[in-house]
């Protein structure tokens, strides 16, 4: 907002300080997000990629909050869950509570590469990469079971390789 309202930039600038101190502060690596109440809501997934990506943490939150998202409950051979298996909604194909979308998994990459964070980045790049190649498709999500093994979302949409090959 500082490039977009030069007028007001130290406005926007105090925001942006009272913000990321209060998620770097607020938000656990355990928290999913904070609910109209102001508490917690529990769980720990592809949100962390989010809030790395974003800059929104501090220093010490964005490395707890990477190595959180590290943690085999949420990285998987085949990318970042939405939400961790330990939590108790967890369901491997449920959309927000379990699934693995490749556009989340790209965001946490980019986070992480920017982290200096590469063998990690590269772990979920080439496990995305390895989904698509054995799901066929290039699906908006794609489900990993708690044995590791990965399946299709059958209602997940798919792009088929081709139509791909086309554009």
């Amino acid at each position: 907002m500082t490039r977009l309202d030069p007028g007001h930039a130290e406005h926007w600038s105090t925001l942006r300080t009272a913000l990321r101190t209060r998620l770097s502060s607020t938000f656990t690596p355990e928290m999913m997000a904070v609910d109209g109440a102001d508490r917690p809501v529990a769980g720990a997934g592809s949100q962390l990629g989010w809030l790395l990506w974003s800059g929104a943490l501090d220093e010490h939150a964005a490395e707890a909050a990477a190595d959180r998202l590290a943690r085999p409950d949420v990285l998987t051979d085949f990318g970042v869950r939405t939400l961790s298996v330990d939590h108790p909604r967890f369901g491997p194909a449920l959309y927000h509570r379990g699934a693995v979308w490749p556009f989340d998994n790209w965001i946490a990459w980019g986070a992480l590469r920017a982290m200096r964070r590469s063998a990690d980045a590269d772990r979920i790049r080439t496990g995305v990469l390895k989904a698509v190649r054995k799901l066929g498709r290039y699906p908006e999500l794609y489900a990993v079971h708690t044995s590791g093994q990965l399946l299709a979302v059958p209602v997940a949409n798919q792009i088929s390789r081709r139509l791909v090959r086309c554009w």
